[in-house]
């Protein structure tokens, strides 16, 4: 099972006749899904380097209002039927993004990515495999958790969520991190779970 499966987005991008792209420098950007509320996209980059043709993978968004930090894990890796290069390009990436700072894989040299012998290539086709996840969302300048997407831990598990529904919207906490923000609600008697600085009602304690 592909590692890229421990993260909650992820995938594999195939891009047919490569070698044809490579030429035309035809690398369109991919439209990925939403993670940590906002819409993510990926772009094979090529770019020259001392005479020299190199491309990597990176994930980005495009919102131009949006000032955030994005606290991420990502893996990249390029599939190979070459046992011994298998894993040459894999890449597993912890760090801050932002707008002016995409996440990104492995620079790579695309003579070794056309060569034949090195197995990169499958009937013409690359494939580029990703997975990439939001921890964590610093707005104003202030940290939170993401509550907005499912998390899987490195044993390729869901950990143990909270899922808390609101007027149709699902948000996830970690049990142990909701556990600790519960609170009741004396007039009511009923129970509340502060989420994103929100106190949204605990409908719906899936796994609790």
């Amino acid at each position: 099972m592909s590692e890229r499966l421990k993260y909650s987005l992820n995938g594999a991008l195939s891009y047919e006749d490569f070698a044809g792209r490579v030429g035309d420098n035809d690398f369109p950007r991919i439209r990925l899904e939403i993670a940590g509320g906002i819409l993510w996209y990926c772009a094979l980059v090529k770019y020259e380097k001392d005479g020299e043709s190199y491309c990597y993978l990176k994930i980005y968004h495009r919102d131009r209002d949006l000032k955030n930090n994005y606290n991420v894990n990502a893996f990249f890796n390029i599939r190979n039927t070459n046992g011994q290069l298998e894993n040459k390009y894999k890449r597993i990436i912890s760090g801050v993004v932002n707008l002016d700072k995409p996440v990104r894989g492995c620079s790579i040299k695309i003579e070794d990515l056309l060569d034949e012998k090195n197995g990169y290539l499958k009937n013409g086709a690359l494939t580029v495999e990703y997975g990439f996840q939001v921890e964590s969302i610093k707005v104003d300048g202030i940290w939170s958790f993401n509550f907005h997407d499912k998390w899987y831990d490195s044993k390729n598990k869901k950990r143990e969520m909270i899922d808390v529904q609101y007027f149709g919207k699902s948000f996830y906490a970690h049990k142990g991190l909701a556990i600790n923000q519960i609170v009741e609600n004396t007039k009511g008697g009923e129970c509340y779970v502060t989420v994103c600085n929100c106190d949204l009602p605990l409908i719906n304690l899936s796994g609790f």
